[in-house]
């Protein structure tokens, strides 16, 4: 059974006052589990309406511009881990066709590439009550986490995962001014609509209504339509 001070991120990541002090207590928790690469956030698959906007890693620079440059987001496997699994998933099952579906030759060049330090792991799938939220992944040399370890890196995913989501919805707000045009097509989005609906509506054209998200946006620092609402919706930047 894991000891005390094993578990002791039950307590100080949840008590954490910023993600980067969150993020120490997790890079303690999974080097201990011999999982020292991390990383948590909304990751969910293509086209879920749920996107939590928050990501937290610790991976290296030069292993992130890898992943730019020659393109692996498409070989990514973490999508179709969580669109096919609630429990945590090891690289050697992806790799061994284990983790429901049979791994495509561009994945397994992906995770060939990651390097023999953080070839082995544990992908945590994080859902909630309307389906998949993100993930917590967990990376180092092989073997790979035994079953006790994967236990405890499970936990630990949850609990980060958790406590970041937490700290995301409620950072402060960067200071921006929002046009009337901008206002009530961030107000339309939250109202469900498409872009077609949206230029229906206002009486503009398609490429009007993206022009004028695109601004809403970039003064927002939102990576996503729906994070640009939230934080429109909590600054009062879009009335009643």
């Amino acid at each position: 059974m894991p000891d005390g001070d094993e578990l002791g991120f039950l307590t100080r990541i949840p008590a954490a006052a910023s993600a980067a002090e969150a993020a120490v207590e997790i890079g303690r928790a999974a080097q201990r589990q011999g999982t020292p690469f991390w990383f948590i956030g909304g990751v969910v698959p293509p086209g879920h309406p749920i996107l939590p906007s928050f990501r937290h890693h610790n991976w290296p620079a030069g292993w992130r511009d890898r992943y730019e440059s020659e393109g692996f987001a498409a070989a990514n496997p973490v999508p179709q881990v969580m669109a096919l699994n609630a429990r945590p998933v090891t690289v050697d099952e992806i790799i061994t066709g284990r983790a429901g579906f049979a791994p495509h030759a561009d994945t397994l060049r992906l995770l060939a590439a990651t390097g023999p330090e953080r070839r082995a792991g544990l992908i945590v799938p994080i859902h909630g009550p309307a389906g998949p939220r993100g993930v917590a992944m967990f990376h180092g040399a092989e073997p790979g986490p035994d079953l006790r370890q994967r236990g405890v890196l499970a936990l630990l995913g949850h609990v980060a995962f958790a406590r970041l989501a937490e700290l995301a919805e409620f950072r402060p707000e960067v200071q921006a001014t929002l046009t009337q045009r901008e206002a009530a097509l961030l107000r339309a989005v939250g109202r469900g609509l498409d872009d077609a609906g949206i230029a229906a509506e206002s009486g503009i054209t398609i490429r009007t209504v993206r022009f004028h998200l695109a601004n809403a946006r970039r003064k927002l620092g939102a990576r996503s339509r729906a994070e640009a609402v939230a934080m429109a919706l909590r600054s009062g930047l879009l009335g009643s």
